[in-house]
């Protein structure tokens, strides 16, 4: 059985897993959207929250919209430890907007993590 756990995540969380899923470290995330090294790393911890005009530069990068951030985004795990990142459309409804393979702890963790 493929058992499925939901959790709400923060707007840095989402940036930090999409960024991930993209396989961009955040010098080519800051790169790509036009916003400092400086800034992406306080969205991602949650100490700054970003603006409309951010959150669509980073929507745009993401291939997702602006929407989709504000609309609510949650993660759900997987046994075989996939994430899906999925939007809420409402009606019960759902979309899958990324798919991150866990890292295994033992293989030196998130590598996407790093600056450059």
């Amino acid at each position: 059985m493929n058992e499925k756990r939901n959790t709400w995540i923060q707007t840095g969380d989402t940036i930090r897993l999409l960024r991930l899923q993209h396989k961009l470290t955040v010098a080519q995330l800051a790169e790509r959207s036009g916003v400092s090294i400086e800034a992406i790393d306080h969205y991602e911890n949650n100490v700054w929250r970003p603006g409309e005009e951010i959150m669509a530069r980073l929507a745009t990068v993401f291939g997702i919209t602006a929407a989709e951030f504000a609309n609510g985004v949650s993660i759900l795990y997987e046994e075989d430890q996939d994430v899906l990142l999925v939007s809420h459309l409402g009606s019960n409804r759902i979309r899958v907007i990324g798919r991150i393979k866990m890292p295994n702890p033992i293989d030196g963790g998130w590598e996407g993590n790093k600056h450059v």
